[in-house]
């Protein structure tokens, strides 16, 4: 008997897909199904795959956000609303870093991690202008400290 190619394939098919079927579904013979622990992992990284992707969006806004700030087209207190929007829309809670930072409200923590990342930026950047853009975001953290509580805008 002469087995074709397009047989042998077919019946591999076929074979394969009976086989999967059954791991699958699961047997008389069998307590657990042996692709279960494949399957939670694959759960669990599909998982981890979209917490990643929300932490780098989060970190790209964030990143634009410094430029804006870094560029005076953006004042402190308006960069920390938009750091505490993104915190807010997180899947990973990111609002646990802000038990880390100092000061009294969850207002002037964010001001303090906007003031923070611009920190770290000039440092990467190594621009000459860093030491005055660092003074005047501390400027305008002093008078918003200096009006009461901190108000951050709704966005």
């Amino acid at each position: 008997m002469s087995w074709k190619l397009p047989t042998l394939t077919a019946l591999g098919i076929v074979i394969l897909y009976a086989s999967l079927n059954l791991l699958t579904v699961g047997s008389c013979w069998m307590d657990e199904n042996p692709l279960s622990p494949l399957m939670k992992s694959l759960e669990e990284g599909r998982r981890l795959d979209e917490i990643d992707r929300s932490v780098m969006a989060r970190i790209e806004a964030k990143t634009l956000l410094i430029d804006e700030v870094v560029a005076n087209r953006m004042s402190l207190v308006e960069a920390a609303a938009r750091f505490r929007s993104l915190a807010e829309a997180g899947l990973d809670q990111p609002m646990r870093v802000l038990q880390f930072l100092p000061g009294d409200t969850n207002e002037e923590k964010f001001c303090l991690q906007v003031i923070l990342w611009a920190e770290t930026h000039l440092r990467e950047v190594r621009t000459s202008q860093g030491n005055e853009v660092l003074a005047r975001l501390r400027r305008e953290l002093a008078a918003a400290r200096g009006c009461g509580e901190i108000v951050l805008p709704e966005l």
